[in-house]
């Protein structure tokens, strides 16, 4: 429980699962832009709540260095990851590139699972990892989140649609002081 709200301190956040070294059976890697806009949108509803933050969830270290750098409207202050954690540089899957420390890994996803069920807000593709944060944070999550991998943009929720969402559930926190 330690590491998962040292990961994850908040209970006002957006996760954000994004796995990019291990999508099997003919799943589609989701670029970062797919999640870009449903992470901007929140922050700027969000800007003014100082307890809301952006649990990001990922397999690729590239990944957050790339929020870093490329997602500039967003404060970096605002983003939350689990520290030192093995991620890969390629392609090539966690589990492969450090055989030797299996019970490492596993606990980093375990965390990061619990971290992400921690938040009112998912936004993910085809994942066990997301699915058992579903299950976690019952029924919250499964009312909350995005799959980036169900259906096309008609039937996926929008971002507009994603920012109504947020705006309802933190009406009492005074998003738009």
């Amino acid at each position: 429980q330690e590491r998962i709200d040292q990961a994850n301190p908040s209970q006002h956040c957006l996760a954000l699962h994004i796995r990019m070294t291990d999508k099997g059976h003919g799943r589609p890697r989701r670029q970062l832009l797919d999640f870009q806009p449903y992470a901007e949108r929140y922050v700027s509803l969000t800007k003014n709540m100082k307890t809301a933050f952006m649990y990001v969830a990922t397999d690729d270290a590239t990944v957050i260095e790339r929020i870093y750098q490329e997602w500039s409207s967003i404060d970096k202050t605002r983003i939350l990851t689990q520290p030192n954690v093995l991620r890969s540089r390629d392609v090539q899957p966690i589990f492969r590139i450090y055989r030797n420390v299996s019970h490492e890994t596993n606990t980093q996803g375990l965390v990061d699972m619990y971290a992400m069920s921690k938040c009112q807000f998912l936004v993910h593709g085809f994942s066990a990892m997301a699915e058992a944060a579903h299950f976690l944070n019952f029924p919250q999550l499964h009312r909350h989140s995005v799959n980036l991998d169900d259906g096309d943009t008609t039937t996926r929720m929008s971002v507009d649609e994603f920012g109504e969402l947020v705006t309802k559930q933190y009406a009492n926190q005074h998003l738009q002081q």
